[in-house]
């Protein structure tokens, strides 16, 4: 089941509760196509294939598919909101975790490929290759590449990760940990509010909380 945090009131600055087929059109393994012959050089429409290999046609622009759920049940099923979300078309809200980490992968154009889409202010990430220091939370997307972001002196951000792309963009984060240790009441923020919130926290009680700087493709949404 899709987590969700409902400390603050949980709808404060735009969030809301998920229902049930926003919830299994993140988390499912559901993959969404806009090269297929059934809909290339169409921008509407995706072939969305779902976990048992079935294939069904979105048409975004009508909101309708071809589904069953859409035929005798009328509505938004789960493969139109999934097309939704892999598009950009809806964003995917930072404090929603468990989402399917290929949401996306196969569609052309912005979405889930955005490293400004997949890690927006406040959302919980983790370290791909380790979960030494737990969950950490992003404060923003530079423009800066891994290979143009200075850590020390002459030694960037692909230096220390030489196994990924160095025309990444870097992502700098805060650990949960961090903010847990210096940071007093900071889990009832909205996570769209942190980096703000957090720079104001920092400046009336002089504390500082060390950020982190990652190539976007290091780091990935958290699953609880």
């Amino acid at each position: 089941m899709i987590a969700t945090d409902t400390t603050n009131g949980a709808t404060e600055s735009g969030q809301r509760e998920l229902d049930r087929r926003d919830e299994l059109a993140l988390t499912q393994y559901l993959t969404v196509i806009d090269d297929l012959p059934a809909v290339a050089g169409d921008d509407d429409r995706y072939v969305v294939v779902s976990e048992s290999g079935a294939a069904y046609v979105v048409d975004l622009g009508a909101s309708t598919c071809t589904c069953p759920d859409y035929r005798y049940r009328g509505g938004r099923c789960k493969h139109i909101r999934r097309v939704e979300f892999a598009t950009g078309e809806r964003p995917i809200p930072p404090w929603v975790e468990g989402v399917d980490p290929d949401l996306g992968r196969h569609v052309g154009g912005p979405g889930w490929g955005d490293p400004e889409a997949e890690f927006p202010p406040g959302a919980a990430v983790r370290d791909r290759h380790t979960d030494r220091g737990g969950l950490m939370r992003v404060i923003r997307v530079l423009d800066e590449h891994a290979d143009e972001y200075e850590i020390n002196a002459g030694r960037t951000v692909a230096d220390y990760n030489p196994d990924n792309d160095p025309a990444e963009r870097v992502v700098e984060v805060v650990f949960e940990g961090d903010l847990d240790r210096h940071v007093a009441g900071w889990r009832q923020w909205a996570p769209a509010d942190l980096p703000a919130r957090l720079d104001a926290y920092c400046r009336e009680w002089g504390v500082a909380v060390r950020t982190y700087a990652f190539p976007h493709g290091r780091i990935k949404r958290a699953f609880r």
